[in-house]
């Protein structure tokens, strides 16, 4: 697993909201499917900049997009604040 899905994945253990474990994996999958090309990837891009995305997850979608694209490019190479890691190319 991507150490997107890995920030974003729910931590088992812990009893959390289920509404929030929905908003998580609503989320997951719209980066599963940003990455493997499936939908169109127009209106994902605009999930991600939405203001539906932003009562989802405290996650700034803008930022994830912008990750998610440089990912495809394979240019980056660091850790973040957020514990994500992407590849120099």
């Amino acid at each position: 697993m991507n150490r997107i899905s890995q920030t974003l994945q729910i931590n088992k253990t812990a009893r959390i909201d289920p509404y929030e474990d929905l908003a998580n994996a609503i989320i997951v999958q719209a980066v599963e499917d940003y990455r493997n090309n499936k939908g169109d990837i127009g209106e994902i891009e605009d999930f991600f900049k939405s203001d539906w995305f932003k009562v989802l997850t405290n996650i700034d979608g803008k930022w994830l997009l912008r990750k998610l694209q440089s990912e495809k490019r394979g240019v980056i190479k660091e850790v973040d604040k957020h514990g994500l890691q992407t590849r120099n190319g």
